[in-house]
């Protein structure tokens, strides 16, 4: 029996749309996760696959961009997206301390050169990015996989979502999706098209198997973790160059919700040096990141 409810996913997506509305415009191999990535010039068939629970089929996940944190694969050296353990659970140095640094009128923040603290925003603050569970045609026997799609990405496909009276993601009457990266000259640009109606399988036991939670691989566990002390360690090295007293590198601290951890990561900033320049590293959508 098929247990898709459309109207309540309708609901669902209209809250989604809201939360842009009111928004301003803002490691391992692919190989050995359960992630998709669209291919330059190569158009791929790709379909959304519900989920028996009634939630609509989009995770969100954050992501610190700008930390500076390489990792080196073959010869080649990656900047790593770094995801934030907020996300599954854990509490997260970085995000306390971006927290406290916007919210706390002490006497370290107080004087500090809005540049400089600009600057050590960009780096702290963290970046969603949305996934969606997807079969590939003809590689449906690999099973579900996650397309990451940026914010902007996913309100134009939030704006497809219903043709003609049917999510696209209706497992009787949705349709495919033709996905592709364009090269646009100065940049390349993730599109898509909508196909023409079909069901998600012809065997109706293959679509509860794929509706199925039990399908779908746990997103989280598609990328690597940083323990608390290691965050505590990229976070000192974000705030050293601006420390005008150089201080020890911190401890490992317990994984509570303790602020003394971060407030010892903290500069000692008031200061109008001279900040090194910095070269934004924006988020790559297209397949050069190692996950």
């Amino acid at each position: 029996m098929n247990s898709f409810d459309a109207n309540a996913q309708r609901a669902k997506l209209n809250a989604l749309r809201g939360k842009f509305t009111k928004q301003p415009n803002q490691l391992q191999k692919s190989s050995d996760k359960a992630l998709f990535k669209a291919k330059l010039n190569q158009p791929q068939i790709v379909r959304i696959v519900p989920t028996a629970d009634g939630e609509i089929p989009i995770q969100e996940l954050k992501f610190y961009f700008n930390l500076g944190v390489t990792e080196k694969v073959g010869d080649r050296n990656y900047n790593i997206n770094v995801l934030s353990p907020s996300c599954y659970g854990e509490s997260d140095p970085i995000e306390m301390f971006a927290e406290m640094f916007t919210t706390e009128n002490s006497e370290e923040y107080k004087n500090m050169n809005p540049e400089i603290k600009s600057k050590l925003l960009y780096k702290l603050r963290s970046q969603s990015k949305y996934y969606l569970p997807v079969i590939i045609r003809n590689q449906e026997a690999q099973g579900i996989k996650y397309w990451g799609v940026t914010e902007k990405l996913l309100q134009s496909i939030l704006d497809n979502m219903e043709k003609d009276g049917h999510l696209i993601y209706d497992p009787v009457n949705g349709r495919d999706m033709k996905v592709w990266i364009e090269d646009m000259g100065s940049y390349k640009q993730t599109k898509f098209e909508l196909g023409m109606v079909k069901p998600l399988s012809d065997d109706a036991s293959a679509v509860e198997s794929l509706m199925n939670k039990d399908s779908h691989p746990k997103l989280v566990d598609q990328f690597s973790k940083k323990e608390f002390n290691e965050l505590q360690t990229i976070l000192y090295q974000v705030l050293e160059p601006y420390s005008e007293k150089k201080t020890e590198e911190p401890k490992q601290e317990d994984t509570g919700r303790d602020y003394t951890a971060v407030h010892n990561s903290a500069p000692e900033v008031e200061t109008t040096e001279e900040v090194k320049e910095e070269v934004k590293v924006e988020e790559d959508p297209f397949g050069d990141l190692p996950f």
